[in-house]
């Protein structure tokens, strides 16, 4: 019997996983992960969720970002006690609307379930900063925004990873976006590069 909220397979009354209720008699829904393109519930079956936590606990901030901590800290007394970077970042808008930006776009194919892929990309994003702002997902396709903190090489930057079904596989395609600025020192493609190569894994 598995539950019909996490797909964890129930032995009792209740999902040790998630907590869900069985009811007496129910039969639960089985839920197929791998065949899956719900992003959210595919990171929390007990399999993906025991990856991500992994890969959570390995995790460290990227040294880059650390040394734009440590010099904002330096250079924050000598400007009045106004930090360099929420300089920064108040004038990432107007930079943005005169035309600046910068970034890397990459469309490759996997023969690899919806499902598998996803959870590669569970796992490969909470190995690095990152917030997620929107998900969305339909019967053969899968839409993720995200953002990554400044470092020194570039302000924010916004990612987007579209999951769409074909024949025989997936086809990923990825942005990495850096507005408010002409360069980004390959921050766009080191960080594309890292989630192919997550996305990839078998």
């Amino acid at each position: 019997m598995y539950c019909s909220e996490c797909g964890c397979e129930v032995n009792g009354k209740f999902c040790s996983n998630c907590g869900t209720r069985v009811q007496l008699g129910e039969v639960p829904e089985v839920f197929d992960w791998r065949q899956s393109y719900d992003f959210e519930r595919i990171s929390q079956s007990a399999e993906v969720n025991q990856r991500v936590t992994q890969a959570k606990a390995g995790a460290g901030r990227d040294t880059s970002s650390l040394l734009l901590d440590l010099i904002d800290a330096v250079a924050s007394p000598m400007m009045g006690g106004i930090s360099s970077l929420a300089i920064a970042k108040a004038s990432q808008p107007l930079t943005a609307k005169l035309g600046f930006k910068t970034g890397k776009e990459r469309r490759e194919f996997v023969t690899l379930p919806p499902g598998e892929v996803l959870a590669n990309l569970a796992v490969t994003l909470a190995s690095i900063e990152h917030s997620i702002t929107c998900v969305t997902f339909g019967d053969n396709h899968c839409h993720i925004r995200a953002t990554l903190p400044p470092d020194l090489r570039a302000m924010e930057v916004r990612l987007a990873v579209n999951i769409d079904g074909a024949e025989q596989g997936m086809w990923i395609t990825a942005t990495a976006e850096a507005e408010g600025q002409w360069y980004d020192w390959g921050k766009c493609q080191s960080q594309l590069d890292r989630l192919f190569t997550g996305l990839r894994a078998a």
